[in-house]
């Protein structure tokens, strides 16, 4: 844990936060959502929250979960003056992308996709969880972040194969059959794809493998809490 967070650190910073603001921008340019002008163009507003949530998008997906939540806590805790409203809307925020990196891990590993592909189905899922009202995009947004439990108010833990986007089970299957369907029509993996995988049926036999044994992990931790 400790040398995936020095390596993050190690990273540079400035060129980290560039790249995420040139994806929020590029998004902006293409879904057309509220976002301000100059220094303030992405506080308080639709491109902040798709900001916070394709920056822990990112994190969990190149250094994992619990990095990625330690240093978006981090960013949090270096502005502790900060109006609880803004806390509460960039941890609501910083908790979704998670998921979706969760979620989307098996697709990501089973397809051939480059970084901007990636970065371009990562960004149309933001943008249909902020027209759904998924995010918080305004810190007056009533909706609670609890801090303790780690839990958006009013959201519950979801097993439901047909509605899984606030399941806590790693590496959903199902969570990314939902998106395939949702967004891409179920079309999302190409043939050549396909018969990739089917060309490598012992990775995926792997691949499946681990999953399930990280399912019966998280299954026996909580019986065990």
């Amino acid at each position: 844990m400790k040398n995936k967070i020095n390596e993050f650190i190690s990273y540079q910073r400035e060129n980290f936060n560039k790249e995420v603001l040139d994806a929020t921008y590029k998004a902006q340019r293409k879904y057309g959502f509220e976002i301000g002008t100059g220094k303030h163009s992405t506080w308080n507003n639709e491109a902040d929250a798709f900001k916070h949530v394709y920056m822990q998008w990112y994190l969990a997906h190149n250094y994992g979960e619990k990095v990625a939540k330690i240093l978006g806590d981090m960013h949090e805790n270096e502005t502790p003056n900060a109006p609880q409203g803004e806390r509460n809307m960039d941890l609501w925020n910083n908790s979704i992308d998670r998921e979706i990196a969760r979620e989307m891990k098996p697709f990501f590993y089973y397809t051939k996709k480059n970084k901007e592909e990636i970065n371009d189905i990562i960004s149309r899922i933001i943008y249909k969880k902020m027209r759904r009202g998924e995010l918080i995009t305004t810190p007056n947004d009533k909706r609670r972040f609890n801090e303790k439990t780690g839990e958006r108010e009013g959201i519950k833990l979801n097993t439901d194969k047909n509605n899984v986007s606030q399941s806590s089970m790693p590496n959903n299957l199902a969570g990314y059959s939902r998106y395939n369907n949702e967004l891409f029509g179920g079309g999302i993996v190409p043939i050549m794809e396909v018969k990739y995988m089917s060309e490598n049926i012992n990775a995926v036999m792997v691949q499946l493998s681990r999953l399930i044994g990280e399912v019966i992990q998280e299954i026996l931790i909580r019986i065990n809490d």
